[in-house]
């Protein structure tokens, strides 16, 4: 039940974080037709904005677990993505792959993390009712928004190029970045030229909502592993072919023996962790090196289409 209440209280304001909106966010908010939406807007509001970095680093790969933004060497303007972590906090290693891969393809590499700065370092994997202390999904939306606004006022950034990339939760917010009305709420008046979605679980498993939008209209890649009980192929699947049926940008592929966390190198060998909501209550974590490769090529020529 308390995790029931958890899930619930993501999309719905909770007096213990509530924080008055702008007249100009209220107006956003009020300005969506449906009340589910309309709630998980001012939800995102009602958290502190986070305080961005101020300069970029010129290096290939991010300090440990902490947010920064890197960059290629050179006046620029370059492409950009916002890079965001897990349900966990930012794993060194797994960060310093994919910023090393995008600074050394010429993007700046933004590496956005949500949880620090709201007190929840060990990250939001095991919150429960109690536990809240935001609106996890609608506000991490909004902080991916807030990092492409920042991104495009820097002179060294191509405002017309930000892309984003998500895994297993940040994968979820990646489908939530894609949809039109979140742009609406969030993007003022701009909109991430892609995202992709890595191991990104598609449907909430007590509220039954989908993560990916219907009105979808930013192009989206989704990676899955085959074995992943989290970002489970079979089930997201079906819904991608409805979707590009009718006519939205998406596009996906399954990697057969991958499970979840495929480019954490610390999951070797591979273990089962406890998960609630999926079959027998864990998931399976396994590091694969040429799932991982395959998935960074597959993600940056996505990018540069």
């Amino acid at each position: 039940m308390r995790f029931l209440l958890g899930l619930v209280l993501a999309f719905a304001l909770s007096p213990a974080w509530a924080a008055p909106l702008t007249a100009e966010q209220e107006a956003r908010c009020a300005a969506q037709p449906i009340e589910s939406y309309r709630n998980a807007c001012r939800a995102a509001y009602a958290s502190e904005a986070l305080r961005l970095p101020d300069r970029a680093e010129e290096a290939t790969s991010s300090r440990s677990g902490m947010m920064a933004i890197l960059k290629p060497r050179g006046a620029g303007p370059f492409p950009a993505i916002v890079l965001m972590h897990t349900c966990g906090p930012i794993d060194a290693d797994q960060m310093r792959y994919w910023t090393r891969a995008a600074v050394e393809r010429g993007y700046v590499a933004f590496v956005l993390d949500s949880f620090t700065q709201r007190g929840a370092q060990q990250g939001t994997c095991d919150w429960r009712g109690d536990d809240m202390r935001f609106a996890v999904y609608p506000t991490r939306t909004r902080d991916a928004y807030d990092a492409l606004r920042h991104l495009a006022s820097l002179p060294f950034v191509d405002r017309n190029r930000v892309f984003a990339l998500g895994f297993s939760q940040g994968g979820r917010i990646a489908y939530t970045l894609a949809g039109a009305r979140y742009a609406q709420m969030f993007g003022a008046g701009l909109r991430f030229r892609a995202v992709a979605s890595v191991y990104g679980r598609c449907r909430n498993p007590v509220t039954q909502r989908w993560w990916p939008q219907n009105d979808s209209a930013t192009p989206l890649l989704s990676l899955l592993g085959g074995k992943d009980a989290d970002g489970d192929a079979s089930e997201c699947v079906p819904l991608f072919e409805k979707m590009k049926t009718a006519g939205l940008p998406v596009e996906w592929h399954v990697y057969p023996n991958a499970a979840h966390c495929w480019d954490y190198a610390q999951y070797v060998p591979g273990r089962q962790v406890p998960l609630w909501g999926v079959a027998g209550n864990t998931v399976r974590y396994e590091y694969d090196p040429r799932v991982a490769d395959d998935s960074r090529e597959r993600v940056f020529a996505f990018f540069a289409r």
